[in-house]
């Protein structure tokens, strides 16, 4: 019956043309901003939260080791214990900025890798001790640590 013709089904459908029915691109595109809208919504307080926390803790301009150094210096300050801590961080910028916050406080300036400057970036940060990888450690370095300098 198929090939006869007799099987009832009809003819092809033709291909859509414009303005068939097909969804309008201006529904699309609204359906998808609501979504994304429902979807960022909740986003909305922690991005304020963070916005506030970055003004409060001063941190505009500054790097993130600087805004860090400067939550733990108010701890530190706050609870009296730049005697009982020491401070150490891989980030020359946080150990100057610590070290400029807390007078007296311990600091620490660690690395795992590091070139022949590592002395003098410690001594310019204000580092008392260095913290270094020991499978890498030179005698040359050493005695460059216990110089006077």
């Amino acid at each position: 019956m198929r090939q006869q013709g007799e099987c009832g089904l009809s003819a092809a459908p033709a291909p859509m043309s414009e303005g068939d029915g097909g969804t309008p691109a201006g529904t699309v595109l609204l359906t998808v901003l609501g979504a994304l809208l429902v979807l960022l919504l909740p986003l909305l307080p922690l991005l304020w939260r963070t916005r506030a926390r970055n003004r409060r803790l001063g941190s505009g301009g500054r790097t993130p080791a600087d805004a860090a150094a400067r939550a733990l210096a108010e701890v530190i300050l706050a609870r009296d214990l730049a005697g009982r801590v020491e401070v150490s961080s891989f980030h020359d910028e946080a150990v100057t900025e610590i070290a400029r916050l807390v007078p007296g406080v311990r600091t620490v300036l660690i690395a795992s890798r590091w070139g022949g400057d590592i002395v003098d970036r410690a001594r310019a940060a204000g580092a008392a001790t260095l913290a270094l990888n020991i499978r890498r450690l030179t005698l040359e370095t050493v005695e460059q640590a216990h110089a006077e300098g």
